[in-house]
């Protein structure tokens, strides 16, 4: 079957990348030609067979963007929902007390992540990381978009519990969030073995404040032997940093760069 080559002539602006310089750097009055699997010519005039072509004259056409946190499971569906409300006594941040009222089917989750990658796609974006909870149609869903995604999916052993609305807690359970864990692995490892090569996985423990030292380091562990990176919400909220102080004396950022036996 012959692949139809497609040629955009005299772009105005490319931003294309030049392996000498080993950086990017801006093109003009430039062609570019691709077909379905990638890019054919880039800069200068093409003078190849094509199939079809268009002017570049008013465009700027540059890499895709990347962006490294999202969330498909909630924040679709919670758009709009928090910015008037909050809890007073946690500096007005809504995150603590009103996430967890948000329930949704597997179908809104499904369409949810499909409005999600949309709306990215539509703004530039071609890499993603999704941070969310393991579902069946994640992979499958992510793999249809023809984007390149790399799933994050979050396990932790405290949930979040806000009393009266002026106290965080936290409830903890151990086995729990090491059961999610295992399932968070799981999935990473399916990712990374999709056969459309354009999936992958990042190791996720959900907050700093969530998780044990001992999950952190073993997240930290599996991930070094996968050759994957890790992500991990961090210094996001007042309430999270006075817990650290109180739980360590430390920071954030402190915390996680110290030895091990400070954890």
């Amino acid at each position: 079957m012959t692949k139809e080559i497609h040629v955009i002539r005299n772009v105005h602006t490319l931003v294309a990348f030049n392996r000498e310089r080993g950086g990017h750097v801006y093109l003009h009055d430039t062609d570019i030609a691709y077909d379905d699997k990638g890019f054919v010519h880039v800069g200068g005039h093409y003078d190849g067979p094509f199939d079809s072509e268009s002017s570049g004259r008013d465009r700027m056409i540059m890499p895709g963007f990347v962006n490294v946190h999202c969330h498909s499971g909630e924040e679709p569906i919670s758009k709009g929902i928090f910015e008037d409300m909050g809890t007073a006594a946690l500096w007005g941040n809504a995150l603590y007390e009103y996430s967890n009222l948000l329930e949704i089917d597997d179908d809104a989750i499904e369409a949810s992540l499909t409005v999600m990658v949309g709306d990215l796609m539509r703004s530039g974006v071609t890499t993603l990381l999704d941070i969310a909870g393991p579902r069946e149609s994640w992979l499958p869903t992510l793999a249809r978009s023809g984007a390149r995604a790399f799933v994050a999916p979050g396990f932790r052993e405290a949930q979040w519990h806000v009393e009266d609305s002026h106290r965080l807690d936290f409830r903890w359970d151990k086995v729990r969030g090491r059961e999610a864990f295992a399932r968070a692995l799981e999935v990473v490892d399916a990712a990374a073995a999709h056969p459309s090569g354009r999936l992958g996985g990042v190791v996720a423990p959900s907050q700093i404040e969530t998780c044990s030292p001992e999950l952190l380091q073993d997240a930290v562990t599996a991930a070094h032997k996968r050759g994957i990176p890790v992500t991990i919400h961090t210094a996001q909220t007042m309430a999270e940093h006075e817990e650290l102080l109180r739980r360590h004396g430390l920071t954030a950022v402190q915390y996680l760069e110290s030895p091990r036996p400070a954890w």
